[in-house]
C-alpha cells in the first residue's frame, strides 16, 4: 500500500518557493476537508485548488498556481504542483484519456510529479507514478480512499491474486 498525504515538503529557510508552502493539518482535518469537497457541487474550475487546499496547501501557493506563475501544466484543464501532483479536470467521459495524457506529459516528468489525477466530476482516477498503483472510483466515493489523512493506493500483489485463484478452486 502506498500513501499520498498530498503535503509537499516544507520550505527551507530562505526559500521563496511558495508551491511547497503548507498549513500543518492533522489527519482528521484532512479527511474532513476531503469529505466536504466530495459533498459540494462539482466546480470544474475550482476543483484542483480545493483539492490541494484540502491537503493543507496555503492560499499563497494556490494563488500562484491559479495565476499560472507556478503552474507549468501542458494538459488542458491541468494544474501541476512541482514535486507533488499533476491533476486535470476534463469533459465527461474522458477521464481515462486525460489520465493517459497526464502520464505522457513531458511536464509531469520534468516537474517530478509523484501522482497524477483526472476527474470529470462523475469519475475520478489517480495513479502513483513510482509504483503504478491506481484508484478508479465514482467522484463521490474518493473520500473513501483517504485514510488517516493520506490518499491511499492499493497494490494487487501476485500473492493476493494467487490466493483468490486457489480460493475459487
Amino acid at each position: 500500500m502506498a500513501n499520498w498525504d498530498g503535503i509537499p515538503k516544507q520550505n527551507t529557510p530562505g526559500s521563496d518557493d511558495a508551491t511547497h508552502a503548507i498549513n500543518p493539518m492533522n489527519a482528521v482535518e484532512i479527511e474532513s476537508a476531503i469529505s466536504e469537497l466530495a459533498e459540494q457541487p462539482f466546480d470544474p474550475a475550482e476543483f484542483p485548488f480545493a483539492f490541494l487546499a484540502a491537503f493543507g496547501n496555503k492560499d499563497t501557493a494556490l494563488k500562484r498556481l491559479r495565476t499560472g506563475n507556478n503552474n507549468a501544466s501542458d494538459v488542458p484543464g491541468g494544474v501541476l504542483q512541482r514535486n507533488n501532483i499533476h491533476l486535470a479536470v476534463c469533459e465527461a467521459g474522458s477521464v481515462g484519456n486525460t489520465l493517459k495524457a497526464l502520464r505522457a506529459s513531458p511536464a509531469t516528468a520534468k516537474a517530478k510529479a509523484k501522482f497524477i489525477l483526472a476527474t470529470d466530476g462523475q469519475t475520478l482516477e489517480a495513479e502513483e507514478l513510482a509504483g503504478g498503483e491506481t484508484i478508479a472510483c465514482a467522484y463521490s466515493d474518493f473520500p473513501n480512499h483517504c485514510r488517516r489523512g493520506k490518499f491511499t493506493f492499493y497494490r494487487r500483489r501476485k500473492t493476493e491474486i494467487s490466493r483468490k485463484k486457489s480460493w475459487r478452486s
